[in-house]
């Protein structure tokens, strides 16, 4: 008879990032210009809440999201968002934008050895603040 235990989240781990250059050569599994923002895992993940915020003035732009299982080397598509056009102004809020399909209700499950990629396909000098959220077990 299997005995099965009930996985609670051990740790709670967030890390940030910043994107710059825009992101290009999607076509393949090595595109460039993406930044590392989840590093190579060494226990098994959930993400829970990935935000980006601009830290300047903003063009429509689409943020996209790859996952490694090879410390960066191959890069897979898994998601994508858009992130809408922002005027930065001292009295305006500074919209952020969310990948609305990863959330505590629908985890983005990750294994022992996978890292998280993000990068935008408009450049930005200022940069993309990127911002996630885990839980480990």
């Amino acid at each position: 008879m299997n005995t099965f235990l009930v996985p609670y989240a051990q740790d709670i781990k967030t890390t940030t990032a910043v994107t710059t250059a825009a992101c290009a050569a999607l076509t393949g599994d090595a595109p460039t210009n993406t930044v590392e923002i989840v590093p190579t895992l060494t226990k098994q993940s959930a993400v829970v809440s990935i935000t980006a915020a601009p830290r300047a003035t903003v063009t429509d732009s689409s943020l996209l999201l790859f996952i490694s299982k090879d410390g960066g080397a191959t890069k897979r598509l898994i998601r994508s968002v858009k992130m809408a056009a922002l005027t930065v102004a001292a009295t305006a809020e500074i919209t952020t934008t969310t990948f609305s399909t990863i959330s505590l209700t629908t985890p983005l499950l990750m294994e022992v050895g996978d890292s998280l990629w993000g990068g935008n396909q408009v450049a930005l000098a200022s940069g993309v603040v990127w911002n996630v959220a885990r839980q480990e077990y």
